[in-house]
Order: structure tokens, then C-alpha cells, then sequence
């Protein structure tokens, strides 16, 4: 197995460069012109899975070059508006959403709206994608049984988003752990196979409410991950996304389907199984570690979310998987 490490001179060094778009009477070195770009980079590779991850920044809508898809690849959307054109379908990608891609899918992938965008990519290998047949309940879902079909999209829950989050902050630390990456994209593909099993399609939204609004999306979840420990409240949520907290839960509520305390009460509880599950801590750091103030409100949303107590839970999954070793925190 071979990984690559995500550093700021990785992305330096395999960054392409386009050319300035120069208007006219302007000349090259105008200030305020950021230079378009886009980068590809493999960030860890294994037997099974190839870990990528897209970044870009352009100016005005960009067309992307026709290309299809050699491996059945799941694609997390991070920022950006993206649009997914394939034989008879458009889908839209924004705000955290996941395209699943079957292999020799055509598709030509464009940025629809200037600015940054970003996808993580999980590329597998054909013994990838027999493992993942083998061991989800796929003929149950009508993407993986129509031969017509070759891309499909779903909203990602706070669990999907969580996981991501933890394996691309694994992938910047010293020393990368094979093992726990290999365990956090098996968690994240079954959280995926399971969000596709659930699947109830949002209401479509207005082109300009897309437009002006996914960023707002993106600023909320990303500062949600980062600060799901403290006591987050509704004004600095919104504040810090520059909207009113009067439309912000229900533009939330648009983009998700869910409320943004739902969603940071799932980071939460998601945070403390994968405490319980691999660290020795007692189940009150455990609680207080994750965010929540009372241990006996933790331990009711826990029993509802995970279908056992917190204690019991740890008893169980060292039944199954063997005594837990210490690991270290994000």
C-alpha cells in the first residue's frame, strides 16, 4: 500500500496553471486577478481504493474536459456548484452532496458557479467493488439493478460528513495509520450504501436560492465540524455565515433536510461512538469530550441513535471486535 501525504507543497507542486484572462485594456500584472487553476491529486492508495481529491478555482463558469469513469467511484462534494452531465441525466452537486458513479460512466463535469470548488473522490479497484457487492445489500437499491443507470445522487447526513472530515484530516498528520484509514472509508461506505437505502429526494430548489445560498451551506457545516465541542449558538452560526438567523435554519432546512442542531447533535453522538468504540475513556469524558453538558441527556440521545446505552454499547463491540486500543483524537 502506498499513500501520499496532503501538504500545502504537494498542492503547489501539482497544481496546473491556466492563463490569466486577461480583459481588455488591462494588463498582466493588474492586482486583484486570482490565476485559475485546478489540481488532482492521489492522496492515499491501497489494493482496494484510490483516495483523490479535486480542487479548482476559476473565474467564470468552467467546462471541465468529457472524460468517463474507469472505477466505481463515490464522490463527496466539499464546495463549489458543480453540474454532472451524463447520457439523459444533469445532477447537481453542492453543499456536501455524494455522487455514486458506476464504471464507464461518460460524463462531462462542470463548474457552474466562479470561485473555489473541491471534491474527495474514492476510486475502487474491481476487488474494491466486489467486496462492497458482497457485503452491502446493493440488489435492494434501484441504482445498483438498473443497467440504464450510472450516476446517482444523495444529501450526505452529518455522519458521512464527519468521517470525511476525519480521514482528510488523518491524511495531514505524520505518519499515517493504514489501518485506521482502511476502517474510517469502510464507516464511510457503509454510510453511504445506508444513506442510499433511505433515500428520499429533497425538493428541488431555485437556481438563485443554489446560486446564492450554497456557500452559506458549506461556511455552516464547515464551522459546525470544527467547533461541534463548544456551545454553538444559532446568531454566531448565521452571523458567521452572513445571513439573518431568522432565514438561516430555514435555508439549512432546504440544502439538508434536516435542522442545524439535528445536524450538530449527529456530529456529536458520531464523535462519542467512535470515542467508545476505540478509546478507554468513561463514558462521562466521553459525554463532555463530545459536546454534550448532561451525561443523562447523552445517554438517552445515544440509546435512541446507536439502539443500546453507552456502556453497553462499548461491552458489546469488544465482544464482537476484540478489546479496544487507545487511539489518538481529533
Amino acid at each position: 500500500m502506498q499513500e501520499a501525504q496532503l501538504t500545502k507543497e504537494s498542492f503547489t507542486n501539482y497544481r496546473y496553471f491556466e492563463r490569466d484572462i486577461i480583459e481588455p485594456g488591462e494588463n498582466k500584472t493588474s492586482p486583484g486577478k486570482a490565476q485559475n487553476f485546478v489540481t488532482y491529486l492521489t492522496l492515499f492508495k491501497s489494493d482496494l481504493y484510490r483516495i483523490n481529491d479535486l480542487n479548482c478555482y476559476y473565474s467564470s463558469r468552467h467546462v471541465f474536459i468529457a472524460n468517463y469513469t474507469e472505477n466505481f467511484s463515490i464522490n463527496f462534494t466539499r464546495k463549489g456548484y458543480f453540474s454532472f452531465k451524463t447520457f439523459r441525466r444533469v445532477e447537481e452537486e453542492y453543499a456536501s452532496s455524494i455522487m455514486l458513479e458506476k464504471p464507464g460512466c461518460e460524463f462531462k463535469f462542470v463548474l457552474e458557479e466562479p470561485g473555489e470548488g473541491g471534491c474527495t473522490v474514492l476510486s475502487f479497484s474491481d476487488e474494491g467493488y466486489n467486496y462492497i457487492k458482497e457485503r452491502f445489500p446493493l440488489k435492494e437499491i434501484p441504482f445498483f439493478t438498473n443497467e440504464n443507470a450510472f450516476s446517482s445522487i444523495v444529501t450526505a447526513n452529518a455522519s458521512a460528513d464527519f468521517l470525511l472530515y476525519r480521514i482528510l484530516y488523518r491524511l495531514q498528520q505524520q505518519g499515517i495509520d493504514r489501518l485506521e484509514i482502511d476502517c474510517l472509508v469502510n464507516e464511510l461506505v457503509e454510510a453511504v450504501i445506508y444513506l442510499l437505502l433511505g433515500h428520499k429526494p429533497l425538493p428541488d430548489l431555485p437556481f438563485n436560492v443554489k446560486r446564492h445560498h450554497h456557500r452559506t451551506i458549506e461556511r455552516a457545516k464547515d464551522y459546525l465540524i470544527h467547533h461541534f465541542t463548544q456551545d454553538v449558538t444559532l446568531q454566531e452560526l448565521a452571523q458567521y455565515c452572513y445571513v439573518s438567523h431568522f432565514h438561516f435554519t430555514r435555508l439549512f432546512k432546504q440544502f439538508c433536510g434536516y435542522s442545524p442542531f439535528h445536524y450538530l447533535q449527529q456530529i456529536r453522538l458520531k464523535y462519542a461512538e467512535t470515542l467508545i468504540r476505540t478509546t478507554l475513556l468513561p463514558i462521562a469524558d466521553v459525554c463532555f469530550r463530545s459536546g454534550f453538558k448532561r451525561l443523562d441527556y447523552f445517554s438517552s440521545a445515544f440509546t435512541k441513535q446507536f439502539g443500546s446505552a453507552p456502556t453497553k454499547y462499548r461491552v458489546a463491540t469488544n465482544t464482537r471486535k476484540g478489546y479496544p486500543q487507545p487511539v489518538s483524537e481529533i
